[in-house]
């Protein structure tokens, strides 16, 4: 199965994967998302963002000035570091250091034995060979703990360094060469068009079109969970562009492999395409972004006028129904993305719940945030709508429906929108979005009752 990456949820990645039950919704699976933190700075800039990292303490743990080392009773609840990722070594540690530096310089003490240089399992402490080429200049790369550092794991850093021929020099520890005690799980934030090729890659790897096994040393490395605040996992990533085959190996090491023998994408992609032109009349032309296997749904029931009714969910428990589907995208007349999605139970074949919802990149929210500075408020009027409605019902052949208007607001990617209700003859709660800020159509949806699968 593939690892969990919890990492910044800036942008989510929708790659082919199992899914999760969740309230009538479909989302990865915990034991397979995959959340990239994107940036999108000046092109070519892939050093870390140092507003990541704390350059001092919120709060100092009370070993912070120590000069000798302070246990702590239980590892897991140890004081530790409270600010990002705080990349560097207490005074403390630091006058202990160089004390221990002298000592191991004159052979009255040395390490363990057990080097942390370049190692890459269960690792709470480290040191990393890395090509200034490829790191900003930096030649060594260092996991810290978050827990204050024992006079041997001061001497293990000393250690690793005598080897390589160089000093330990703690006060050259920085955002651009540390990682301290957990906080980020990358040294830094993927770029867009990594990303993009990242996604690509994972699904030809899943289909089955790409063969060859890849490896590149030292890019994904598992932490011992006690020392950094509970995360399981760190990618040390190069301050470049990565290459394919780096991607490769990430998402292998991640847990993806070649699932086409398992399941027929072909023929649930053409199942979806179908089902969305049908249905929504959306575009042959739309562009695959991916497909749901082995998902889970629950049905949400409803009272008259729309609203969840969320009670008799909890007194007659959720009945998972085992689900598959896909998602595309494509651009519209105003150069919006959109993104389309549908689900099927895969026992019957019926269609669980579907959705058309404008996405809106970082670039387009700022911009129409800053647009509605300068305008005035909106009130969603009658004849927005009627106007809402008439456009839902021509895309249902002119069926006439008795529409509920929600009380409470809805928060979609296009932003608030008011949402309108009503039941089709054939079972399903379709909705209209109608935004807030002009009135206008932004989005249409679907969802199973349990009429359509008993």
């Amino acid at each position: 199965m593939k690892k969990l990456i919890s990492l910044f949820l800036l942008l989510a990645m929708a790659f082919p994967a199992a899914l999760a039950v969740t309230e009538g919704e479909i989302e990865d699976a915990p034991d397979v998302n995959i959340s990239i933190a994107i940036q999108t700075p000046a092109t070519g800039y892939y050093l870390p963002d140092p507003s990541y990292f704390e350059s001092e303490y919120e709060k100092a743990p009370d070993w912070a000035d120590s000069k000798i080392y302070v246990p702590a009773a239980y590892i897991e609840e140890a004081e530790m570091y409270l600010g990002t990722s705080n990349p560097f070594l207490t005074p403390g540690e630091i006058e202990r250091a160089e004390i221990l530096k002298n000592e191991y310089a004159s052979g009255a003490k040395t390490g363990d034995g057990e080097s942390i240089l370049n190692i890459t399992q269960d690792v709470a402490l480290a040191v990393y060979t890395v090509d200034p080429a490829d790191f900003g200049g930096e030649s060594f790369y260092h996991i810290l703990p978050a827990t204050n550092l024992t006079d041997e794991e001061l001497l293990n850093l000393i250690d690793a360094y005598a080897l390589m021929g160089h000093e330990f020099i703690p006060e050259n520890l920085t955002y651009k060469n540390t990682l301290r005690g957990g906080g980020e799980e990358m040294s830094r934030h993927m770029m867009e068009e990594e990303y993009h090729r990242l996604h690509a890659l994972a699904e030809m790897i899943i289909y089955g079109y790409l063969d060859e096994k890849i490896t590149v040393d030292k890019l994904f490395i598992s932490l011992d969970t006690r020392y950094h605040k509970r995360m399981s996992e760190f990618m040390l990533l190069p301050y470049r562009s990565l290459t394919d085959e780096e991607l490769v190996s990430l998402l292998i090491s991640m847990g993806y492999e070649d699932e086409s023998d398992k399941y027929d994408f072909v023929a649930i992609e053409k199942q979806a395409r179908s089902a969305l032109y049908e249905l929504l009349k959306l575009p042959l032309s739309m562009q695959r972004e991916s497909i749901f296997t082995d998902g889970s749904y629950i049905i949400i029931p409803c009272f008259e006028n729309g609203a969840h009714d969320y009670d008799t969910l909890d007194q007659e428990g959720a009945q998972a129904h085992k689900a598959h589907g896909a998602s595309f995208t494509f651009t519209d007349a105003d150069g919006y993305q959109i993104s389309n999605w549908i689900t099927f139970d895969t026992k019957t074949g019926a269609i669980l719940a579907a959705s058309s919802m404008p996405y809106l990149n970082e670039a387009q929210q700022a911009e129409k945030a800053q647009k509605m500075e300068t305008q005035p408020t909106y009130t969603v009027t009658q004849k927005d709508i009627d106007n809402a409605i008439r456009y839902a019902e021509s895309i249902f052949d002119g069926e006439t429906l008795l529409w509920h208007v929600q009380e409470r607001e809805t928060q979609t990617n296009w932003g608030e929108c008011k949402e309108i209700k009503a039941l089709t003859k054939d079972g399903y709660w379709l909705s209209v979005f109608v935004s807030t800020e002009d009135g206008s159509v932004r989005g249409l949806s679907l969802a199973a009752t349990k009429a359509v699968v008993e």
